[in-house]
This record gives structure tokens, C-alpha cells and sequence, in this order.
């Protein structure tokens, strides 16, 4: 699904479909992203829940 979007969007924008290495690499960010957004968010409930209670 995010894969579509993206060459849906480049599409759009740039009027050609995006290349297969490109993709890829956008899509390997993304992934990368929401991993580390895991884990800071794993990594900071505890201090929220001792200030916030």
C-alpha cells in the first residue's frame, strides 16, 4: 500500500512513474522511521507516567 501511494504520488507530481530502486529506498525509510519512532516511544512512556501519573 505505501509502495502505490508513493508512485502514485510522484506520479502526480513529476508526471512518470518512479523507479523500482527508488521506491525501495523511500519505502526502507519509512520503515526505518516507524521502528525508531517505536522504540523512542517505548523508551519514554515511563518518564510520562511518573510526571503525568
Amino acid at each position: 500500500y505505501i509502495k502505490t501511494f508513493y508512485n502514485k504520488t510522484w506520479i502526480d507530481r513529476y508526471n512518470e512513474p518512479i523507479g523500482d530502486g527508488t521506491v525501495t529506498l523511500l519505502w526502507s525509510i519509512t520503515v526505518s522511521i516507524f521502528a525508531i519512532g517505536g522504540l523512542v516511544g517505548a523508551l519514554t512512556v515511563s518518564f510520562l507516567i511518573k510526571v503525568l501519573g
